[in-house]
């Protein structure tokens, strides 16, 4: 198994040139690197300054303004809450020996259970005062979800398996202010996902390809964002957990023997 985390680094010997080519050429490159600033002539003409102001350059650009090679944050990730009204329960399945179950004993709830292959399994229990959406996807063979929505708030949420044996454990509980949201899906093989949320304005996009991958996450609290992507065999699980207004961005890739 192998994490890779992503950066862009500049190396200290390329900017070490920098001042040796400024001082071979008759004029300032229409980037302006050694724009005005408390590093122009330091070594580094283009360190400590608000970056570079020519029209090639990197002002505003990056993170602080002056870097374009700084991480950048996250894009949200927009879940939007559809419409819901009354309770709505929908079941199709194509195959043998699928087993599907809705439960709503709240009064704004929509749930749909779709299920392509043989043996698969979806429960769905959606309660309390909250107003639920939900759907669910899975096709192939083995396949297991367990979707349970509750609280005061909103929630929504979309689940996609396909493969064989994997399995999606659920569980969301609004809040009173904004609403929860979640779409999960895994690709392949004996994958495990796992996620809680619990609070307002949580949102979590988690999605596995591969095989014998696992996830879990929870997001406690509200203004939670987090974005998992896992690709490969065997990655391990990191056992994610948001404690409010937290903002994570993962992106594991690996190889085993799954």
């Amino acid at each position: 198994m192998a994490k890779h985390i992503l950066a862009v680094m500049v190396g200290g010997a390329l900017l070490a040139t920098l001042p040796a080519l400024a001082q071979q050429t008759a004029h300032v490159p229409p980037g302006d690197p050694c724009g005005s600033g408390p590093g122009k002539g330091t070594g580094n003409p283009c360190n400590g300054n608000n970056g570079n102001a020519g029209h090639q350059g990197n002002a505003g650009k990056g993170k602080g303004g002056g870097n374009p090679h700084q991480p950048q944050p996250s894009p949200p990730i927009l879940i939007d809450m559809p419409a819901v009204s009354n309770r709505t329960a929908i079941i199709e399945q194509i195959g043998d020996a699928n087993r599907a179950t809705i439960t709503q004993t709240a009064a704004h709830t929509y749930a749909r259970i779709g299920q392509r292959g043989d043996r698969n399994r979806a429960d769905v229990e959606q309660k309390g005062s909250a107003t639920s959406y939900l759907e669910i996807d899975q096709d192939g063979d083995d396949n297991q979800s367990l979707a349970t929505q509750r609280g005061v708030g909103q929630n929504v949420a979309y689940l996609t398996q396909s493969g064989v044996g994997n399995r999606a454990l659920l569980d969301q509980k609004s809040g009173t202010g904004t609403h929860n949201g979640a779409i999960l899906a895994q690709t392949g093989n004996g994958n495990l996902m796992a996620l809680t949320q619990d609070g307002s304005d949580n949102r979590a996009l988690l999605t596995q390809d591969g095989n014998a991958n696992a996830m879990t996450a929870s997001q406690l609290g509200d203004g939670n964002r987090l974005t998992w992507t896992q690709e490969g065999n065997s990655n391990a699980n990191l056992g994610v957990e948001q404690m409010g207004g937290a903002s994570i961005a993962i992106h594991q890739t690996g190889g085993g023997g799954g």
